[in-house]
């Protein structure tokens, strides 16, 4: 849906931040720092950056902002782009997806879903023959 709203770099920057700060907090603040850097610069160069090949179009404040939480002492935290994402998260709520709710796309995924729990809901269920010896 996002792709044929033009939109899907919205989402992947989502996507790709949400499990950038998902890796680091599973570490419990154990992480390579060096690593964390080079990755949170992948995400950078993608969509911040004055270059990026996928630009958001945050303005220099943010990139600025986002720069110093990548680069500080110690390696980035994993909320260095949490206001980036949490911008771009209300950006997707407020343009896309009352416009998702009523696209075809959806509308297929819940016919399918409704298909999937149906089907499910066909078969038969397993039998425990737990108890019974055989003689």
């Amino acid at each position: 849906f996002m792709e044929q709203e033009g939109a899907s770099d919205l989402m992947q920057m989502w996507l790709a931040v949400d499990n950038f700060q998902q890796q680091l907090t599973s570490t419990n603040g154990s992480y390579d720092a060096e690593q964390a850097q080079a990755d949170a610069m992948v995400i950078y160069d993608k969509y911040f950056s004055l270059q990026a090949t996928n630009p958001i179009g945050f303005d220099d404040k943010m990139r600025f902002e986002i720069e110093g939480n990548i680069c500080r002492e110690g390696g980035p935290l994993p909320g260095c782009f949490t206001k980036a994402k949490n911008i771009v998260l209300k950006i997707i709520d407020k343009l896309y997806f009352s416009n998702y709710l009523q696209s075809q796309i959806y509308y297929r995924y819940l016919s399918d879903l409704t298909c999937t729990v149906q089907m499910s809901e066909d078969m038969p269920s397993k039998v425990s023959h737990k108890g019974h010896k055989r003689t």
